[in-house]
């Protein structure tokens, strides 16, 4: 069982890399994914890209999954998709603590500082987009995070500079 969930975390992290890849209009070239180990290789460089290189120590992908798929439930069986929600989240918070680390090349190469910013950003981002889509629906939360998050990140980004 221990070994099929770390499998599980590796290939869900190498999935987002290709998910985030296909979304910058990446050719996807392979994808492996070991038992604590993966990679995959595009057309792009990782280096080029932070979005790509850091989605899945921010992107909760199948909790955003299971946020759309709310739309479509009746009101009846919404608690089934925030149960849903819930433990995926979870999912993806055990991944995040076992895989965010310093020697990560991932992490390395953007430096820690600039990483560790950016994966708190958007860490944030995601919690609150996932708390509001329990109370007023993805595209309300949605909004209303893309409208007052960045001028928050932009604010303290100019104070630290």
């Amino acid at each position: 069982m221990r070994k099929n969930a770390k499998w599980f975390e590796t290939w869900t992290h190498e999935l987002i890399h290709t998910i985030v890849g296909l979304l910058f209009l990446q050719k996807i070239h392979s994808f492996r994914a070991g038992d604590g180990a993966g990679e995959i290789y595009h057309s792009g460089h990782f280096s080029r890209n932070i979005f790509i290189s850091l989605a899945p120590y921010c992107l909760p992908i199948y909790t955003y999954i299971f946020c759309i798929l709310r739309l479509l439930s009746a009101s009846k069986s919404l608690w089934i998709f925030d149960l849903m929600i819930g433990l995926t989240l979870a999912f993806h918070v055990v991944c995040f603590l076992k895989q965010t680390r310093s020697y990560q090349t991932d992490i390395r190469e953007f430096g820690l500082i600039t990483s560790y910013f950016y994966i708190a950003s958007f860490q944030l981002f995601n919690a609150t987009i996932v708390l509001l889509t329990i109370k007023v629906g993805i595209w309300n939360a949605f909004i209303y995070q893309t409208t007052h998050f960045w001028k928050i990140i932009i604010y303290c980004l100019n104070y630290m500079m």
